[in-house]
């Protein structure tokens, strides 16, 4: 899966911005803190949210084979001495930019997975 959705990104003109790391979970529904992001920093993650794993956990549990990707729709602030922070706006209007062409990936991966590619 993770091999077709490097072809699937390409397919939609995203391949650019396709990453694999490691994703961290907090628990929400805040944002993380410059401190809590600097040990995440530190212990190797590339990426923080606040869903996603618990989904993975539960449909593993449930005996499923997952695929699971995320959009990343701000940024950390990892510095005190900076005016900018996180903020739903910025999430919610990073959503929409991306819905056209997360839309067109996830067909792109159903597509695939039911042979139909």
């Amino acid at each position: 899966m993770r091999a077709y959705a490097k072809v699937a990104a390409k397919k939609v003109g995203v391949a650019s911005y396709l990453r694999e790391g490691v994703y961290a979970i907090m628990g929400g529904p805040n944002y993380e803190t410059i401190a809590e992001l600097r040990l995440l920093e530190k212990l190797g993650c590339d990426a923080v949210g606040m869903s996603t794993v618990h989904e993975v956990i539960t449909a593993v549990h449930c005996g499923m084979t997952v695929f699971a990707f995320s959009l990343i729709t701000n940024k950390c602030i990892m510095d005190y001495d900076v005016e900018d922070e996180a903020n739903h706006e910025e999430v919610i209007e990073t959503g929409k930019e991306r819905q056209d062409v997360l839309k067109d990936f996830v067909s792109q991966m159903v597509a695939h997975i039911g042979g139909k590619d």
